[in-house]
């Protein structure tokens, strides 16, 4: 496989030399989609933990973005958005008492976890132990 050589300022996998060679995009590091169906969903986006955010208080899927990866790595990872929303949508469904026949593989969570924890470190939102890690 080829790369395009070029890098992206910001782009977290900017050393791979795969970037589109454009200004960082902002990526929700937490799936957009999975953002907007929990804050629409009655209950609200509550959040908690972010090194800006002191104590539990309301917010919107659109706070919790950052300018973190070009746009070529944030469309290779979309698919893992996908993923991340077919589970909660079968979650919710298996909740309900519906049936639900959903097929995942598990090391599609597993990288969108990793996806999130990394967003998290890289945009400066992370915390351990009280204090800001980037």
């Amino acid at each position: 496989m080829t790369t395009t050589g070029r890098i992206t300022p910001r782009c977290y996998a900017a050393r791979y030399r795969d970037c589109d060679g454009r200004a960082a995009t902002r990526e929700h590091w937490i799936t957009k989609a999975l953002l907007q169906r929990i804050q629409f969903d009655g209950t609200g986006l509550r959040v908690t933990g972010p090194s800006w955010v002191e104590g539990p208080r309301d917010s919107h899927e659109a706070e919790l973005t950052s300018r973190i990866l070009c746009a070529r790595h944030n469309s290779v990872l979309s698919t893992l958005d996908d993923a991340i929303i077919a589970f909660h949508d079968a979650w919710l469904a298996a909740a309900e008492g519906k049936g639900t026949d959903l097929a995942i593989q598990g090391e599609s969570l597993e990288r969108w976890a990793l996806k999130v924890l990394v967003g998290m470190i890289v945009s400066g939102a992370a915390r351990v132990d009280g204090i800001k890690v980037k």
